[in-house]
């Protein structure tokens, strides 16, 4: 709904973004803690296999409920001081959001593509990724390349300690 709007050239307050991400994020939320019903309950175990999903749930339900009602709240302070909350306007930089989130989001499909396809290991293709992400953010300058590699490479390889060590979860 929000690139539909940036593609009719209307500005959207930051608040009105907010409230509709929120309340999609609740609605999703509410879905998934209703299927965790469907998780089979264990014999020996007081809390069940069902008790980390619900409780995490529940905490992104209330903190987007607490953003939803401090957004609503922001809201009527502008609708009462006659700020306009959605203006018609035709903005360079809107266009080139809309190019941003849509090339992140075929990069991303084209990252979960080739880790199903091919036989590239995780740590090597999410390093690559999480580069490749960061320098078409960032600045190209020297630094902020050495860095984002820094962290691409430093990001994988603490995932993949917690969940395929750890945890034993197993990778691609």
């Amino acid at each position: 709904m929000l690139i539909v709007l940036a593609e009719l050239g209307v500005v959207v307050r930051k608040e009105v973004k907010e409230i509709i991400i929120a309340s999609f994020l609740i609605v999703i939320c509410a879905f998934l803690y209703v299927d965790t019903y469907q998780i089979p309950l264990p014999r020996f175990e007081i809390l069940g296999s069902a008790f980390f999903p619900r409780f995490l749930l529940v905490g992104i339900i209330i903190f987007n409920i607490i953003s939803l009602t401090v957004n609503i709240v922001k809201i009527k302070k502008y609708t009462s001081t006659n700020d306009k909350l959605m203006t018609p306007s035709i903005n360079q930089t809107k266009k080139n959001q809309t190019s941003k989130v849509l090339f992140t989001i075929f990069a991303f499909g084209l990252y979960i593509l080739i880790i199903s396809v091919t036989e590239i290991s995780y740590f090597i293709l999410t390093s690559i990724y999480i580069f490749f992400y960061g320098c078409f953010l960032a600045s190209w300058k020297w630094k902020n390349v050495l860095q984002i590699a820094c962290v691409s490479a430093g990001t994988t390889m603490i995932i993949y300690f917690v969940f395929g060590k750890l945890l034993k979860v197993f990778f691609p």
